[in-house]
């Protein structure tokens, strides 16, 4: 695929009406830079791996937007990093490590650590609540306190 945006464009609305393949073109071209800032921050490639797939999984969801995004770019940046930092936040949670350290390793405010950690944790507890997983929600509270 071709940086021409008008090209990009015509992808992306093709995306939108659910074209896998031109998705598959999409993913192709842009899965070692979604890969590349992840690592970077994660330092680990199984969970780089795993951003990869949640960024794609998550732009392929809401594909019917794509043909208003003006600026895909951008637009897979922001998802790229809330994935990321997602991440982060939860294995900063699991092992211990406070959220100060975690800002000043992104070089973001301890405040939007905060903010995505209480995403993540909303997050997941919809998701339980929708599929039926009422019965583990205070097993994974008490794991990520």
């Amino acid at each position: 695929m071709q940086k021409d945006i008008a090209e990009e464009k015509i992808i992306l609305t093709k995306i939108s009406r659910g074209d896998s393949n031109a998705f598959a073109v999409l993913f192709n071209f842009y899965r070692n830079k979604v890969y590349g800032y992840a690592i970077a921050i994660l330092k680990s490639e199984k969970s780089a791996e795993e951003i990869v797939q949640n960024v794609f999984i998550k732009i392929w969801l809401k594909r019917e937007d794509l043909s208003s995004v003006d600026n895909f770019g951008a637009y897979l940046r922001t998802i790229s990093r809330n994935e990321t930092l997602n991440a982060l936040n939860t294995l900063c949670h699991i092992e211990g490590v406070k959220q100060k350290d975690v800002a000043e390793k992104l070089n973001i405010s301890p405040l939007t650590v905060k903010v995505h950690l209480r995403e993540a944790v909303k997050s997941i507890r919809h998701y339980l609540e929708m599929h039926d997983g009422i019965r583990i929600v205070p097993l994974l509270l008490y794991l990520l306190k």
